[in-house]
């Protein structure tokens, strides 16, 4: 498919292809591609690795089934949830452009939820290339129980110049209590990102 705008609104809807092209528009973004917007009363569901080439707004939900690994070309602007919490620590959603969480509708805060497998010392993950604004509340949900890794664990690949503060949460975890933090880990061989840390 191939347009320049793509609304979901008072909707529920699933993508199972493996590509959608919407693209740029007269007087339209810097970077020459379209707009993908998820309403306030609207949901969208990815359930294959799609390749997505625009730009894209939450407002109200966005999930990711499974193992698949969607990827989003353009920039993401999160006024809403990110689910990646069914059942599996698997799966993964890389963003190409810029990512950025809270507006006038939802101020401060966009809000991720993945799972988390501490005995895998394995998460759901988000791939960020380009740059990081606002705050992002994560909602870990922990389906396998260990100790933590002693390198953490990735939840948020992420530039080494990213805030520290855009990303938050924490896990418990019998008589400890995990939080993530930020990384820049250039140098060690290990991506710089957000990591639930021991």
């Amino acid at each position: 498919m191939n347009w320049e705008k793509l609304s979901v609104e008072n909707a529920a809807i699933g993508f199972t292809g493996s590509q959608l092209v919407l693209d740029g528009y007269s007087s339209g973004n810097s970077n020459d591609l379209g707009d993908f917007t998820i309403g306030t009363s609207s949901a969208v569901t990815l359930e294959t690795s799609i390749q997505i080439s625009a730009n894209m707004t939450i407002s109200n939900a966005l999930s990711i089934l499974g193992d698949s690994a969607p990827e989003i070309s353009g920039n993401f602007q999160n006024d809403g949830s990110i689910r990646m919490n069914d059942g599996t620590a698997r799966g993964s959603l890389k963003i190409g452009g810029d990512y950025s969480a809270g507006s006038s509708q939802s101020p401060g805060y966009g809000t991720l939820s993945v799972n988390v497998d501490l005995a895998g010392g394995m998460s759901d993950q988000v791939i960020i290339q380009g740059t990081i604004s606002g705050r992002t509340k994560v909602v870990l949900n922990k389906i396998m129980d260990a100790p933590m890794p002693e390198d953490g664990i990735l939840i948020v690949k992420a530039p080494e110049n990213s805030p520290s503060y855009a990303f938050s949460g924490s896990l418990i975890s019998g008589a400890n209590t995990y939080h993530i933090g930020f990384r820049n880990t250039s140098g060690n061989g290990m991506p710089s990102g957000y990591y639930l840390m021991p």
